[in-house]
Order: C-alpha cells, then structure tokens, then sequence
C-alpha cells in the first residue's frame, strides 16, 4: 500500500527534527572550528526547514521525536576523518532528494511553497557533500547559505 500524501509531509517533517538533532549534534563533537561552523549552518537549515513545513503537516500529528538514534549516528560519523567521512551520508541523501523531489511534484498546489523549500534544501545539503568529498570546501555552503537567507527573510526572527 502507497504511503498517504500525509504520512510522507510527516515523515519529511520528522526528518528535519532529526536532522537538526545530527548536525548540532556533529557540531558539539567537533574541535575544528571550521567544521562546527558547518555544522551549525547545516543544524539551522534543518530547523528552518521543519518550521516552514509545520503548517502543512496535519494537525494532531505527533510532534514528539526521540532524537537519541541521530545523535548516536552523528557521534558514529565524527569519529571519521572529514570530509571524507561525509561519503557515508550520500545514499541517505541522495535517496532523500528523489524523494522530495517526487512530494514536490505531485503534492498539492496549495503546498507547492512549502514542498519547494523541502526539495532545495535536500538539494543543497547534496551539493554542500558533493563540494567537499571533490575538495571545494570553500564554496560548498554556498546553496545552503543562499537558501537560508531567503528562508530568514520568510521566517520570524529567532
């Protein structure tokens, strides 16, 4: 049986919440600063994403998460070497941006805002990985910083 529209914009919410917990949490492991500074940018990405797509997710959904399994996945990834540790995470995003992508196109127009932010930010972490596994970490922000800005511009203040 095919997931409900609903289901996947839960699913895709739920994996912003985790996303935010395994980036900060890969932040917090660090003692590069640079390292944790992408970390951050990229932990802020996901929270901004999951609040863009809150008002769409149905209500009465569950907004509980345990975050503890990213947590536990980002202390696995920072025991590696970066950037090279980041090859681990390309399957997962990679899948993630088809799947997105495929929301994007065939969810409701009156979504279209919303399911437009989901498929660039995946898109953007995608590229941000693919910079630095290619040895270009000076610009491999660059998507996500732009998406950010817009997403700041669109979102209440912190």
């Amino acid at each position: 049986m095919a997931e409900s529209y609903q289901a996947q914009l839960q699913r895709a919410w739920a994996g912003e919440v985790q996303g935010e917990a395994f980036f900060a949490a890969l932040a917090e492991q660090t003692t590069d600063r640079e390292w944790q500074q992408k970390w951050h940018t990229l932990a802020e990405l996901e929270r901004r994403t999951g609040a863009a797509l809150e008002p769409i997710v149905e209500a009465g959904q569950d907004t509980r998460l345990e975050t503890g399994p990213a947590v536990a996945a980002a202390r696995e990834l920072a025991a590696e070497p970066m950037p090279q540790g980041l090859a681990s995470l390309v399957t997962v995003i990679d899948s993630a941006v088809d799947a997105y992508n495929t929301l994007r196109d065939t969810g409701p127009d009156a979504h279209k805002v919303e399911l437009d932010i989901l498929a660039r930010h995946e898109i953007a972490l995608q590229t941000f990985i693919r910079r630095e596994l290619a040895g270009q970490p000076a610009d491999s922000l660059e998507e996500v910083d732009e998406l950010l800005q817009e997403l700041r511009s669109l979102q209440q203040p912190e």
